[in-house]
């Protein structure tokens, strides 16, 4: 068998190993990027059910003053 022969033979497989850790690095990169986010939205929402429903509405308006009282006048 010719030097060649086997240098070409071996080539491809050399390709497939590339191929399968490239294919696998992005699974592993796709993944830690879901668990980010998943992680992040869980955070959110936690943070929200401790904070309670936001009323940006109410809170921005000045308090409702007390009607002045007036002195009876009479009996």
């Amino acid at each position: 068998m010719f030097p060649e022969d086997d240098f070409l033979t071996a080539r491809p497989a050399r390709r497939e190993r590339t191929a399968i850790v490239r294919i696998a690095l992005m699974a592993l990169i796709g993944c830690l990027a879901l668990l980010t986010v998943l992680i992040i939205q869980a955070r959110a929402e936690a943070d929200a059910v401790l904070r309670g429903p936001a009323a940006p509405s109410q809170s921005l308006k000045a308090p409702v003053p007390a009607p002045p009282v007036q002195p009876r006048s009479g009996a």
